[in-house]
């Protein structure tokens, strides 16, 4: 189906200048495209032949090698395809590089030291099970995509949601008075000292008790909020449906720069914002930015998480790796490692039956009043292998093997596979660029780091305040207003 829509014709009381987005030159479209098409073919060689050729040369290979060896192809290849196709595939797009550089080349950088990230070693058998894990969850999960775009043919209807600038500048207050609250009971100083010094401040702010649950909700609160409204904003400016504001806007953003700085935040949180308000900025893409991007965030992941680690403790006890090989190797990248602790776990203990997703799902319940809920997945597996240091990753593959195994991979990546594909659609089919989904894809795109890092846990609170924050925002369209005729998606070169 055509992506082309008709431009409707601006309300009477707001200029036309304001409401659509300049559009790029046919000669410069031209240049772009031709500049995206001619690198293709050589990167394509390059990250599927030549990168597990020059790979396969520092290990010693055998069965377990080479299946590592095939996922590193299969999701370098399928990064670069969905890299340069220009397609809006900003959830793949996500997907793909956290699978290329977190399952595909940190565990070389380890077995070629001889060292993985935590205390241990993987035999060849259980390298075997965890490629062949993470082979079948990105077959399910391009089946899933495949599936979502040859049944999900229905013409588009016009957004049933839309981005209402009169909710959005309530929900500013709201946002930095929860934000203000947040800081207020985990202190002003917390936030420049080190995370551990955080974290202890925010302890203190629960009388004293807290998991990782609690401080997950309690930074969801802090930063998510005030983040997602400022995205939210600036999408808004672009659209031109928001020709005041500007203070509103530079104190979220000033808000969300100091709850979400690397001194005292996750350096996947960091990513996140990061990357969502590039994403405000830039979104929809075209094929020269897409391709920009991509490798933006590829030598964020490679460069800038490993630079974060200086902020670990307050006074620096932890200097800048070297090397982007020698970050490679460290606990940042231990996803492949950490999936394989969990099939030792399941060998040993056996699955958990769907506690780890029920526990995941239900978060804001408090233990008190459910004393069997689960631990985080990424606690109890590293506990089981008597780390000192258990707030360790899970990553996607692990929670659904925990739970229930093969089956249940398959399943989780299918319909994740299939609700990609339909969101991303909806988002670049989308007759408004301010649609609720054409708003969220972006925000959820970028989130995607923590979720398929993990632990699920964890990140649940985060992505739940994210979404709902976000329809919060939006209006049904059944009601009259001005938004409505805000422009159809105009891709940027």
């Amino acid at each position: 189906m055509s992506t082309t829509a008709r431009v409707p014709s601006p309300p009477a009381n707001r200029p036309a200048s304001k409401l659509t987005a300049p559009a790029p030159t046919a000669a410069g479209s031209d240049r772009s495209i031709a500049v995206v098409y001619g690198l293709f073919p050589g990167a394509l060689l390059l990250i599927g032949i030549g990168v597990p050729a020059y790979l396969s040369s520092l290990v010693f290979l055998n069965s377990g090698t080479f299946l590592l060896l095939l996922v590193n192809a299969y999701a370098g290849v399928r990064m670069t395809m969905v890299l340069f196709n220009g397609r809006d595939q900003i959830l793949q797009l996500f997907f793909w590089i956290f699978s290329w550089v977190f399952f595909g080349l940190a565990p070389f950088a380890q077995l070629s030291a001889g060292k993985w990230p935590w205390p241990g070693s993987i035999p060849e058998p259980t390298m075997v099970t965890v490629c062949s894990l993470i082979l079948v969850s990105f077959v399910c999960y391009d089946l899933g995509v495949l599936t979502s775009w040859r049944t999900d043919t229905k013409p588009l209807r016009p957004a049933r949601y839309v981005l209402s600038t009169a909710r959005l500048r309530l929900a500013a207050p709201l946002a930095i008075v929860i934000c203000v609250i947040e800081i207020a009971r985990v202190g002003v100083a917390s936030l420049v000292n080190g995370r551990q010094e955080r974290s202890q401040a925010i302890a203190l702010g629960n009388a004293g008790a807290v998991d990782n649950v609690t401080a997950a909700i309690n930074t969801a609160l802090m930063v998510t909020t005030v983040f997602v409204v400022a995205y939210l904003f600036i999408r808004a400016k672009r659209l031109g449906m928001l020709s005041r504001g500007w203070l509103w806007l530079l104190l979220l953003v000033a808000l969300t720069v100091l709850v979400s700085n690397p001194t005292s935040t996750a350096r996947y949180r960091v990513a996140a914002v990061a990357s969502g308000l590039v994403l405000a900025v830039v979104w929809p893409l075209g094929r020269a930015r897409m391709m920009y991007l991509g490798a933006g965030i590829l030598a964020g992941i490679a460069f800038l998480f490993p630079a974060l680690n200086a902020f670990r403790r307050t006074g620096g006890a932890f200097s800048v790796r070297g090397s982007v090989v020698d970050s490679l190797r460290s606990g940042d990248y231990d996803a492949f490692q950490q999936i394989a602790n969990t099939t030792l776990y399941v060998g040993d203990l056996g699955h958990t039956g769907g506690r780890q997703l029920l526990s995941s799902l239900l978060f804001f319940v408090p233990r008190s009043l459910w004393s069997g809920k689960s631990l985080d997945t990424g606690v109890l597996v590293a506990t089981h292998q008597g780390y000192v240091f258990t707030n360790l990753s899970s990553p996607l593959q692990a929670e659904a093997y925990i739970d229930g195994g093969f089956p249940l991979v398959v399943i989780v990546f299918l319909i994740l596979g299939v609700v990609t594909g339909r969101f991303e659609r909806r988002s670049r089919d989308a007759l408004s660029q301010s649609s609720f989904v054409s708003m969220l894809v972006p925000l959820v795109a970028a989130y995607q780091l923590i979720v398929l890092r993990g632990s699920l846990l964890q990140s649940m609170a985060g992505l739940v305040t994210l979404v709902l924050f976000t329809w919060l925002c939006t209006r049904r369209t059944a009601d009259p207003g001005p938004e409505l005729s805000t422009p159809p998606i105009v891709r940027n070169a």
